[in-house]
């Protein structure tokens, strides 16, 4: 079992004053088309982790566990933890979706799932032009020192740590740009 935990209550600082995970980009919203690629992959379970209450309506979806961060100046950090928590104590592995990627698909996520699938034991990074990127996939035995997490770097320190854990993944394209900036909506995610 993989859980996909999306990481959802981010501040939208650069962004000006409207949460960037409800502008639309290709006719629905950044979080729309971010929950669409994980419920099209082969996720066992999705958990969104938000801070906007707005996004508990936008997803309306029951295969969604939606969990709320009352929190979200701490970081990344506390979302990353509030979403292991909520997951499956059955589940193998973390993958950790960032609610600004809309062009993270499912032919990604699964290529990182079935990586995963032949070394459970590691953290999966895919990487574009020999720079690191996200979503990571985490074994459940850093588990422990993910919930030791803090800040708002997520799991960065783990993949410096624990190189020897590290399985890549080099994609020769890949879309993972994030919209930070109002004006991130109208540049292609092609890199």
């Amino acid at each position: 079992m993989i859980s996909g935990i999306i990481l959802a209550s981010g501040e939208s600082k650069r962004f000006g004053k409207k949460d960037k995970l409800i502008a639309n980009i290709n006719g629905k919203t950044i979080i729309e088309n971010v929950c669409r690629n994980a419920l099209e992959s082969n996720l066992d379970e999705i958990i969104l982790v938000y801070n906007n209450k707005k996004l508990n309506e936008i997803i309306d979806n029951k295969e969604i566990k939606k969990v709320y961060n009352d929190k979200p100046y701490l970081g990344m950090a506390r979302s990353l933890k509030i979403g292991i928590k909520k997951s499956d104590l059955e589940t193998e592995g973390y993958l950790f979706l960032l609610g600004d990627q809309p062009y993270i698909d499912s032919y990604i996520i699964n290529t990182i799932i079935d990586k995963f699938n032949k070394n459970k034991s590691s953290i999966i990074v895919p990487r574009f032009r020999e720079e690191n990127s996200n979503p990571v996939l985490f074994s459940k035995k850093f588990r422990g020192e993910l919930l030791k997490v803090v800040g708002d770097k997520g799991g960065r320190d783990l993949i410096i740590k624990h190189k020897d854990d590290l399985v890549k993944i080099d994609f020769e394209s890949y879309k993972n740009k994030d919209i930070d900036y109002e004006k991130d909506l109208k540049i292609p995610p092609n890199r």
